[in-house]
Parts: structure tokens; C-alpha cells; sequence
């Protein structure tokens, strides 16, 4: 029998391996560059990997939150003219509308120079009070299942949110089901780009929203639609970002960065950061894959 001693010790090595693998990839990102490469061949970077996750999203039909853009052609033109009114109308339209989805999210990132493997994480988002439930189908390191809730019961005596986590190994689970991990701590930031409480569509435009203000208020910011692309099935709007980005201490998360917006829904269904300008080495690759829209999920869903 395992005693209360050993079973401390364990659960003290065992929240040290998984702080760093509460990731949600709510990064910023990028898709085609003006040097003719496509959404495709940005997409098959991840999507090679995980061939298994291709296939028709689902959803409910959300109304555009661009005025008079019933053709198409009206919600391209003004994608060309004005992507960051596009982007703040589709946020604004994603937070009045968007309260909860559940989909496949496919994510990579290079972490300390290394590019981990792909993870496939079954995922649940309500956005109040602030929810995540994730669990992996593959990739999954020493996590097998995360969950995080804004409230009182997922947040340490120093004010450190926490999130409870399953371990995947078989032989850890012997000793302890589940643990409680600082989510925002040194040992979680060196290990991945965005922690359980950044996931999602809202966080996405929100981080958006801050890099490219402060880009602009710096006389920075390239910001621009390059096309049209395909996520998942479903036709996109290809927005990309360039920034004068000096390494992870700097001002700004990438160098170039690729967001695919849903033509229908305005959300971000896939998202690539990289490190240099021409987009060849990758820093995070972020895919929303069989996204389910206002399902209804409630507080059983959320729940080990």
C-alpha cells in the first residue's frame, strides 16, 4: 500500500511535468504569403500530420456581422479595404453571439527552439463563466485531460489560477487521479505559447486585438487580406500579419502571423505564427476542426 508520504511526493513531481502542458493555442497566426504560397500548402504543415481530423465542420448559420455583405464579393472588398474593421466587426459579432462550441483543435508549437508533435484535443468552451474542458486524443505528453473554470475553486492562496488535470500515464494514475497546476507559472510559460485560459475564438481576437494596437501605436503594423483559402471544408478569408519580431523577449509573439477568418461564421478556424517574415519556420499552428456552434453545453459538461 502506498504511503500518504510517497503518494506527496508523486503528486509534487507529477504537477511539474504537467504545468507545462496546459496549452490552448489561442496564438496569433498566418496563412498565405504575397510570395505565392497558399492556404493549402500553410494548412498540410499540421493537417499532413493529423490527416485523420479533415473532414465537414459543423454549425449552426450565424449571421454575418458585416453590413449589406450578402455577395460575396461585397465581404471581399471590404476585407481588401479595411481588414481590421473586418476583424473588429467579426470579434464584436463573436462575443455577442458565439457562447459556447465544442470542435477537434489540432495544434503544434516549437518550444525552446524544438517542434513538438502534433496534439488532437477534443475540446469544450463556454465562454461564462469562462470554461475549458480538453482531452487528448493523441499528443498528449503527461496530460490526458485539463479543465479549467473562472471561479474561486480554480484559483491558488497566492491568486494563481489552476487548472485540474488527469495524468496520462497508467502508473501515475495509481497513485493520484487528478492534480491542481498553476496555469501561468515559469515552469508552464518556458514549456508552452498559451495556457487553457487563452483558448478560443474570443481569446484569439483579443490577443489579435492587442499586438496589432500596440504594432500600429509603434507605426509598425502590416496588416492585410491575401486571399481567399480553405479550412476544414469551408471557405476563408486569409488575413496576414508582419512584424518587426526580435525573439521571445520582444515586443511582439512572431514575425509573420496567418489567420484563416470563416466566411460564414467570421471566426478564426486556423491560425500560424512564425518566426521570419517569409513563414518558413514555424512557431504555432493552431486548426478549429469540426466546430459545433451554441450546442448548449452547461456545467455537466464540464466536469471530470
Amino acid at each position: 500500500m502506498i504511503t500518504e508520504s510517497l503518494q506527496r511526493i508523486v503528486r509534487r513531481a507529477t504537477q511539474s511535468k504537467l504545468a507545462v502542458m496546459l496549452v490552448a493555442g489561442a496564438g496569433l497566426a498566418g496563412i498565405v504569403s504575397s510570395r505565392g504560397q497558399t492556404a493549402d500548402s500553410s494548412a498540410s504543415l499540421v493537417a499532413s500530420a493529423a490527416p485523420s481530423v479533415r473532414g465537414g465542420m459543423l454549425g449552426a448559420t450565424v449571421r454575418s456581422a458585416i453590413p449589406d455583405t450578402g455577395a460575396k464579393a461585397s465581404l471581399l472588398e471590404f476585407a481588401g479595404r479595411d481588414p481590421r474593421g473586418l476583424v473588429r466587426l467579426a470579434r464584436e459579432r463573436c462575443q455577442r453571439d458565439i457562447g459556447d462550441f465544442r470542435c477537434l483543435f489540432v495544434k503544434q508549437e516549437r518550444i525552446n527552439g524544438k517542434l513538438k508533435e502534433v496534439e488532437e484535443i477534443d475540446a469544450r468552451y463556454r465562454a461564462d463563466p469562462l470554461s475549458v474542458f480538453m482531452t487528448w486524443r493523441s499528443g498528449a505528453g503527461q496530460a490526458k485531460r485539463a479543465l479549467f473554470i473562472d471561479g474561486p475553486e480554480f484559483v491558488d492562496g497566492d491568486g494563481q489560477r489552476l487548472a485540474r488535470v488527469e495524468p496520462a500515464g497508467a502508473l501515475i494514475r495509481l497513485v493520484v487521479s487528478d492534480v491542481m497546476v498553476p496555469i501561468h507559472d515559469a515552469r508552464a510559460r518556458e514549456a508552452s505559447r498559451r495556457a487553457i485560459d487563452e483558448f478560443g475564438f474570443r481569446s484569439t481576437f483579443e490577443i489579435l486585438k492587442r499586438v496589432n494596437d500596440l504594432a500600429a501605436a509603434r507605426n509598425e503594423l502590416d496588416f492585410r487580406y491575401e486571399g481567399e483559402g480553405t479550412i476544414d471544408g469551408r471557405a476563408t478569408l486569409i488575413l496576414v500579419r508582419r512584424l518587426p519580431y526580435t525573439g521571445p523577449g520582444g515586443p511582439y509573439p512572431d514575425a509573420k502571423l496567418v489567420l484563416h477568418l470563416d466566411q460564414e461564421w467570421l471566426l478564426p478556424t486556423a491560425i500560424y505564427s512564425y518566426t521570419d517574415p517569409e513563414g518558413h519556420e514555424l512557431l504555432g499552428s493552431y486548426i478549429f476542426t469540426q466546430v459545433q456552434l451554441n450546442p448548449g453545453l452547461n456545467a455537466d459538461d464540464f466536469r471530470f
